[in-house]
């Protein structure tokens, strides 16, 4: 199964692909995840409300109002440093493992949908890095729109990010935005993962079944893919 990476920065039109790779392939989507750990009842809301306080908590006394605990952690790098231990762990662990369901499932690939793909490292884990970009105004053009935010809060959060450079290194592929529609977006998208089409990076379905019916083949190409990952980040 190709694990196929997908990232980008805010407001550059990630959702947007991820969707169109959803139309093919399933998506492991981490933003979807995160929200799941700390529902109530999960270990991490426990531990989140036990340090915060009730104060980062919703209307309704129970869920947690996810934009007042953003506003906590957003100026203090140690209530983020706190938090990212509590969440990230347990979103690893249950992305790997809907992976590995979708694997056992027989999917000819799969996506993860992390906006922090590089800063977790988990870019090593994939056979193809997708990196969503557009330019700066576009970018700042959109988060505003979509946001309602004005410039001082829009370039905060830009730049909260890992620079684009930094993230357009590592790609496998480029989806570059700054002049597509949300349904030239989708286009581009589904070039690359449509069955049988020029462009496709899916596997063969022929390879697929190979590497499900033999798995030291299957290890050697998981290492493989591993291993060229650390070097180019090397």
């Amino acid at each position: 199964m190709l694990l196929i990476g997908l990232t980008g920065g805010i407001a550059m039109g990630k959702s947007t692909a991820s969707k169109a790779l959803g139309e093919w392939v399933p998506v492991v989507d981490a933003d979807v995840v995160a929200r799941e750990v700390v529902e109530p009842g999960e270990a991490a809301y426990k531990e989140i409300v036990e340090y915060f306080g009730q104060d980062i908590l919703g209307p309704d006394g129970k869920s947690l109002d996810r934009a007042a605990l953003g506003r906590r952690v957003f100026a203090d790098p140690e209530a983020r440093r706190v938090l990212n231990g509590m969440t990230h762990p347990r979103i690893r662990r249950r992305m790997l493992r809907r992976v590995l369901g979708h694997y056992l499932q027989g999917a000819r690939a799969c996506v993860l949908d992390v906006p922090l793909l590089f800063e977790a490292g988990l870019d090593a884990l994939c056979g193809v890095v997708i990196v969503v970009h557009c330019d700066a105004e576009k970018q700042m053009e959109r988060l505003r729109t979509r946001d309602e935010l004005d410039e001082e809060m829009a370039r905060s959060k830009i730049a909260a990010q890992m620079a684009p450079e930094d993230r357009l290194r590592g790609a496998d592929l480029i989806l570059d935005t700054s002049d597509l529609t949300v349904e030239g977006t989708r286009e581009r998208t589904r070039s690359w993962i449509v069955p049988g089409g020029s462009q496709s990076i899916l596997p063969s379905v022929w390879w697929v079944r190979v590497c499900r019916f033999i798995p030291p083949i299957a290890l050697i190409s998981a290492l493989w893919t591993l291993l060229s990952r650390r070097w180019r980040r090397f």
